[in-house]
């Protein structure tokens, strides 16, 4: 199924934007309607919110007001909004809000399906590098490299959070370009205890110095703000469908961390870009 080409223009004053999510006014609000799933529902000013495809930032304001180290997770967040020509963001208390910025930038996004908020998944471009407004687009390694996507991985201001849904060629393309960030420690690689292990209690750490992949955050942190105990992690992740790659073991997400001393001892025994996640099991 190829993906539609949608211009429009990006914008932040107002919002909340991170380093994975951003609005997006159509030019033609009806293009919304080319792509599948739970139907787009723009606000009165006719701006909706992307989801950006295959990456996961730092949490900049998970709920109950969670949130992990504030400085990489603004720095993705700034990052992504330079790369699509939004400068001069000014922010409102507590860094929530952006009071002021030029945005309105020009640009397309290329999506298929909405995700289960009804936000579009999709690949952001500035300006234009050949699309036509409503066209169905078969995206190429070549072309996605051009994408705000591909910069996010390739300059470490992201994990990546590969979908079942992802073309394979895509998928290996955004993944040579997590392995080359990693290794040259850029942005969270020079801070990630996802594979050398953590403290799943210690929150204070994980909020404030200690990056670990966003997926495995959300679920630390959703069981702290429900006030069920971390022993519980194995089975929240066990709900969740995972392949492991190369080795294309089809399992639950929890058989990729190792969990001890009910959760002091956490560990990613799998490279995050070899974790290819399917939907929640039932």
């Amino acid at each position: 199924m190829p993906f539609v080409a949608i211009e429009g223009t990006f914008h932040v004053v107002g919002y909340s934007p991170d380093g994975d999510s951003i609005k997006f006014k159509a030019r033609k609000k009806s293009n919304w309607n080319k792509i599948v799933g739970k139907k787009v529902k723009p606000n009165r000013k006719d701006h909706v919110q992307l989801r950006v495809e295959a990456i996961d930032s730092l949490e900049t304001h998970y709920k109950s007001g969670y949130e992990q180290p504030e400085q990489l997770a603004d720095e993705a967040g700034d990052r992504l909004m330079s790369f699509l020509g939004i400068k001069n963001v000014i922010w409102g208390a507590k860094h929530k809000r952006v009071s002021s910025a030029d945005d309105g930038t020009s640009g397309f996004v290329l999506a298929r399906a909405t995700g289960p908020y009804g936000r579009p998944i999709c690949f952001l471009f500035l300006g234009n590098p050949g699309f036509k407004d409503g066209e169905e687009v078969f995206l190429n390694a070549a072309t996605m490299k051009k994408s705000a996507n591909y910069m996010m991985l390739r300059e470490g201001q992201a994990y990546p959070l590969f979908y079942e849904t992802l073309f394979f060629d895509l998928r290996d393309e955004l993944a040579k370009a997590v392995v080359a960030a990693r290794k040259s420690k850029s942005g969270v690689w020079a801070y990630d205890k996802s594979r050398t292990g953590f403290d799943g209690s210690n929150l204070n750490a994980l909020q404030t110095s200690v990056a670990i992949l966003p997926k495995l955050f959300r679920r630390i942190a959703g069981l702290d703000a429900a006030g069920k105990p971390l022993s519980m992690l194995g089975d929240k992740l066990a709900e969740e469908r995972v392949t492991i790659l190369p080795i294309v073991q089809h399992t639950g997400f929890d058989e990729a961390v190792e969990i001890k001393r009910a959760g002091k001892e956490i560990k990613l025994l799998h490279s995050p870009e070899n974790l290819v996640v399917g939907t929640v099991i039932r």
